[in-house]
């Protein structure tokens, strides 16, 4: 067995940890038996392995690469969220504003767009989602949103008012699940059993009590939830008048994908996801088992199609649909108004990835250490952990650190003259508009990404080596066209004209 230990200067000083190499590969084995998707709901025959399947990948992967758990729902000995008046205000505005909205409906919209609200800003117009609002803009007169409320936030005035917030009908979802989730304890008890025992047998991965009893009862709750979802869905695609539903995170599997997709096939619709970040061969949303590729159930939980950025990302996804490419809406649209390749200065922008933030820090204050006043070290926290980063070092530097502050990546790429990731987006978003971009190799990026996609390193020491070699960490121009497709409205418009004819 190979054992991985972060080298003294690279990230994860902070801690004395041992790692193997975990691959995908074992990961996806758990799934890999027809016992394992033999447990469904009987009212719609969704395999209830859908909706536990990314929760429990996440609890695996955060003992086996990260070391900080990747899911917060599980511990049972948390106290519940103080429920404060902003989340109260927002769930009854939300009530309030899908009672108005579908009762003011005068014409029907055969595109329904399903999104999160990760990536919604405000602008001088109102608040715009910068994952899909792109698309309602390409067709306004023919597209509808339903949107999460991302982090309790609400999300109006808006640049496009046809939007309804999602959280009524998830609250609806839950609510009744729980109600009917008596009848489901058992499968999900022996599901959860089945899975544990399979992930213990296959790389030794062992879960804790807590863990376990909250996923069966997690497991219960959401597969209870599937028919009243699947009967909302099924209104409400009625009451719009849809034909193709383009939804966000649509592979992820969970009660809400799960019977809305089954919802939009009963209802004769085109399914489809619009990439919303990276993927890669060791993405768990995009890559499956055998077991569950040869699953009627549930392939009919999964789109028909997937709107990439370009090739190369269609080429990390085992899934057996149609894959086209698009291009990115946000990246294209913001480097057609702000000039690329302007002159940088020489500086390096480290990409934060949501977990472990005081150990990128630590790294971060190595490097600059390092590399002494030839290169300005800067620091961009992932959205998970911005807030909090901003919170604690309001001055904006920790020593030799710039912390980033930029609300749009792409002010801070097009700044940088080097950028340095391990997992995130952002280094493919810097793609054709930084110069140098290098990976760091780690259990987790090689999790990821068995072949490493850009130029490596593997501690500091070898970084600074291959920051000074000029000739280092360039990317190929055929690389960034298979990357990034280009005319993207043009090639969106033209889907959507072929799935409505459908």
């Amino acid at each position: 067995m190979q054992l991985w230990r972060y080298p003294e200067t690279s990230i994860g000083t902070s801690e004395e940890r041992m790692f193997r190499q975990f691959t995908i590969k074992e990961l996806l084995q758990v799934e890999n038996s027809s016992d394992v998707l033999g447990f469904v709901c009987p009212d719609t025959n969704i395999p209830m392995w859908s909706v536990i399947r990314v929760p429990l990948h996440r609890l695996i992967l955060g003992d086996m690469l990260y070391g900080v758990p990747l899911l917060g729902g599980w511990n049972a000995d948390a106290q519940p969220s103080q429920i404060n008046l902003k989340v109260v205000s927002s769930i009854s505005k939300s009530f309030i504003h899908n009672a108005f909205r579908f009762q003011s409906l005068d014409q029907q919209y055969p595109v329904l767009l399903m999104a999160t609200g990760a990536r919604l800003v405000k602008l001088e117009e109102g608040y715009f989602n910068n994952l899909s609002d792109h698309f309602i803009s390409a067709a306004p007169d023919r597209t509808f949103a339903i949107e999460d409320m991302f982090d309790w936030k609400w999300p109006f005035p808006r640049q496009h008012s046809n939007v309804l917030i999602h959280t009524p009908i998830r609250i609806e979802g839950v609510l009744r699940g729980q109600l009917r989730a008596g009848n489901f304890r058992e499968a999900a008890r022996a599901l959860v059993d089945l899975a544990c025992a399979r992930a213990k047998n296959e790389f030794d991965w062992e879960v804790r009590e807590d863990r376990k009893r909250w996923l069966e009862k997690f497991c219960a709750n959401r597969a209870a939830s599937l028919l009243p979802r699947y009967r909302a869905y099924l209104s409400i695609f009625k009451k719009i008048g849809v034909r193709l539903l383009i939804k966000e995170e649509a592979c992820y599997g969970g009660a809400d994908n799960a019977a809305a997709i089954l919802a939009a096939r009963h209802s004769d619709m085109v399914v489809a996801e619009y990439q919303h970040g990276a993927i890669s061969r060791g993405h768990n949303a995009y890559n499956f088992a055998d077991s569950v590729l040869n699953n009627h159930n549930y392939m009919q939980t999964l789109p028909d199609h997937f709107l990439a950025y370009g090739s190369w990302w269609s080429e990390q996804i085992n899934l057996p649909i149609n894959k086209i490419s698009i291009g990115n809406p946000q990246r294209a649209e913001v480097l057609n108004v702000q000039s690329v390749g302007l002159d940088q200065c020489r500086k390096i922008l480290i990409l934060g990835e949501g977990h472990e933030t005081a150990l990128y820090l630590e790294f971060c204050e190595r490097l600059a250490t390092a590399l002494g006043s030839s290169f300005e070290v800067v620091f961009r926290p992932h959205q998970l952990e911005r807030a909090r980063v901003l919170a604690k070092h309001s001055g904006g530097l920790i020593r030799k650190v710039l912390i980033d502050n930029n609300q749009d990546i792409y002010n801070s790429i097009r700044e940088a003259s080097i950028l340095v990731a391990e997992v995130s987006t952002g280094m493919f978003e810097a793609v054709g508009v930084v110069p140098r971009i290098f990976i760091y190799d780690t259990p987790k990026s090689r999790f990821a990404f068995p072949t490493l996609p850009f130029p490596s390193f593997s501690d500091v020491d070898d970084l600074v080596n291959k920051i000074h070699d000029e000739g280092f960490g360039l990317v190929s121009t055929q690389k960034i066209m298979s990357i990034w497709a280009p005319n993207w409205k043009r090639n969106y418009l033209d889907f959507i004209e072929q799935a409505v004819r459908q």
